[in-house]
């Protein structure tokens, strides 16, 4: 057993222990290289940003009369869509009516004015054109 305090340990205690901080050797003009080469940087960045941002808007400029072409187009398409459809409807609707033998009769009378085939057609002839 000890009398007196325990003996002293060759490493310091978490009090004692302080960070040393190193100095690094001071060498003339290396804080002025240093944000020399920082402003390069950011130069270099800065102009490879600016020529991306005109590249794009370059091509945005080029892209907006191509596209407003394509919507006027796509329009005057779809007009057309919409009248062939209308034709096609009527067109159906036509075909479906001339062969229907039931309408055959209606069909005949509008087409040659007669209303049965009993019926002669009778063409009045002037005395001018009847004489040659």
């Amino acid at each position: 057993m000890y009398l007196s305090s325990p003996p002293a340990s060759s490493q310091p205690t978490t009090a004692e222990r302080v960070r040393v901080r190193r100095r690094r050797p001071h060498h003339p003009g290396a804080h002025r290289r240093h944000r020399r080469a920082t402003h390069v940087e950011f130069a270099a960045k800065f102009l490879v940003n600016g020529i991306l941002l005109t590249a794009a808007a370059t091509s945005l400029v080029r892209l907006v009369p191509k596209i407003q072409e394509q919507r006027a187009e796509l329009q005057r398409v779809q007009a057309a869509v919409a009248i062939a459809e209308q034709e096609q409807t009527r067109l159906k609707a036509d075909f479906g009516r001339y062969f229907d033998p039931q309408q055959a009769r209606a069909i005949m009378q509008e087409q040659s004015g007669w209303e049965s085939s009993s019926q002669r057609q009778i063409v009045w002839v002037s005395p001018e054109s009847a004489g040659n």
